[in-house]
């Protein structure tokens, strides 16, 4: 059992017991009486029953991914930081991305950055093509009213 400070105030303490779901020993699981005691996370409502999990000292479960999200909203320094906005988040709120971490609104951010830039360079290239066809269409042109040109001035000459 791990004693943790809830707050900065002195003597105040939160108890997390980890279960012997974490241990990986397959001889610790759960009775079968004790499977028909409801082990439901506190935080989200998941049946944690065989998970990961944590209990704290008054006796709540929680699921792993909400207990480490309650350390890290009650102790910030020890999550790990978005390449982007540096806010410190527990593991599973952030999204891997080009060898990079994210929080969830910075990544839509990149995405969304990343979509428009594709958009801009496509938009781009699809001026350079329509330029060079005016550029062709204009040199077709100049060549057909030179033939003409010249096809009339022989035709006079004769």
């Amino acid at each position: 059992m791990a004693q943790r400070q809830v707050s900065g105030r002195p003597g105040e303490m939160h108890d997390t017991i980890e279960t012997t779901a974490l241990s990986g020993n397959p001889g610790a699981a759960p009775s079968v009486g004790a499977a028909a005691v409801a082990k439901v996370c506190c935080s989200c409502g998941k049946n944690v029953v065989g998970q990961k999990r944590f209990k704290d000292a008054e006796g709540r479960y929680w699921c792993y991914d909400c207990g480490v999200e309650d350390h890290i909203a009650k102790h910030p320094e020890d999550g790990i930081a978005c390449a982007d906005c540096g806010g410190k988040f527990a593991p599973s709120k952030l999204i891997s991305y080009e060898d990079d971490v994210y929080c969830d609104a910075c990544h839509k951010k990149i995405q969304q950055a990343k979509k428009r830039e594709e958009h801009r360079k496509a938009a781009v290239e699809a001026e350079a093509r329509e330029q060079e066809k005016k550029r062709k269409m204009m040199l077709i042109g100049a060549v057909v009213v030179a033939v003409i040109g010249i096809g009339t001035a022989i035709w006079v000459m004769m």
